[in-house]
């Protein structure tokens, strides 16, 4: 399929209004394994999705993703439909949200191999460190259902985007929960971009008490990103654990 016909339908698929989307809870689309595993069974099924806020719609960061490497990105999309289906894929768009072309790009790689999109509140997972609030107007909101993808392997790994912290004037580009045999390890992932202020990460880092794990453009455009983030994940768990 040409690449500016698969943009097209993309940035079209993207231009639904909110009432035309399903507000049922979904569980983890394509995962054998989610309903046996005990930590996946604190993703609850009930409606009231949270929408996160953005400066800019998300059709606009997938044309920044798309023009970074064509190739790579239309591979994605079309995996991405293949694995998750369209509805599954336009409703994360319509829930998340995303600071750069970059950023996006890191996300459609994930959920093109082997990342699942599921939707659960954070704090059900074990946070409790600062309330998790809404960027634009304060209202705490981490108890709502929200947008995250999960990888269901030994290591269960949750990635949430654009996490907001109350009292704190800045984003997490995407906070990690990693599953350990004996914890649970909640760390800091930036990815360099555009939006992104490589300034603000030690105050991050420091502030929040996380460890935090940076991931640049060369590394979102490697041929093995996917496997290569998730070790990192988990090397970094195990560091903050020991």
């Amino acid at each position: 399929m040409p690449s500016l016909e698969l943009a097209a339908r993309m940035e079209q698929a993207l231009r639904l209004s909110r009432g035309a989307l399903s507000t049922r809870a979904v569980k983890p689309a394509g995962s054998p394994t989610w309903r046996r595993t005990a930590f996946f069974k604190r993703f609850c099924k009930m409606k009231g999705r949270y929408r996160l806020q953005r400066d800019r719609d998300s059709w606009i960061r997938l044309r920044a993703a798309s023009k970074i490497d064509r190739s790579l990105y239309d591979t994605c999309v079309q995996s991405i439909f293949k694995k998750h289906g369209r509805e599954a894929f336009r409703e994360l768009l319509h829930f998340a949200s995303w600071d750069s072309g970059p950023e996006m790009l890191v996300w459609l790689r994930l959920l093109a191999t082997f990342a699942l999109i599921a939707y659960v509140p954070i704090p059900r997972l074990g946070w409790s460190r600062v309330p998790i609030v809404d960027f634009k107007t304060g209202e705490v909101v981490g108890h709502r259902l929200w947008p995250a993808l999960i990888i269901d392997g030994p290591v269960p790994i949750t990635l949430f985007p654009q996490v907001s912290f109350q009292g704190l004037s800045f984003c997490l580009d995407i906070l990690a929960c990693v599953k350990l045999d004996h914890r649970i390890v909640w760390l800091d992932v930036e990815v360099d971009g555009g939006g992104h202020r490589p300034r603000n990460d030690g105050d991050r880092a420091r502030i929040l008490g996380l460890r935090r794990l940076k991931v640049t453009l060369e590394d979102a455009l490697h041929g093995d990103f996917e496997r290569n983030l998730v070790e990192r994940l988990i090397q970094e768990a195990q560091l903050e654990a020991a």
